[in-house]
């Protein structure tokens, strides 16, 4: 997982019983700082978004196809 000038491991994961999501350990890095947290990702209804959810905030990212 990455963003601009950033990135992520993503480790640990958990299936989300009845759903199509996953929930990860994240450790991101960018601009000199490394942090830790959790976050889902999770499949929309017609599979060319992926949602992904984290602690206080969720977007939605299209697929690379």
């Amino acid at each position: 997982m990455g963003g601009v000038e950033n990135s992520c491991t993503l480790t640990d994961p958990v299936e989300v019983r009845g759903m199509e999501a996953t929930i990860y350990d994240a450790e991101c890095s960018g601009e000199g700082t490394t942090t830790t947290e959790r976050l889902i990702l999770m499949q929309s209804g017609d599979a060319s978004v992926v949602l992904v959810i984290r602690n206080g905030w969720a977007s939605e990212w299209a697929r690379c196809y």
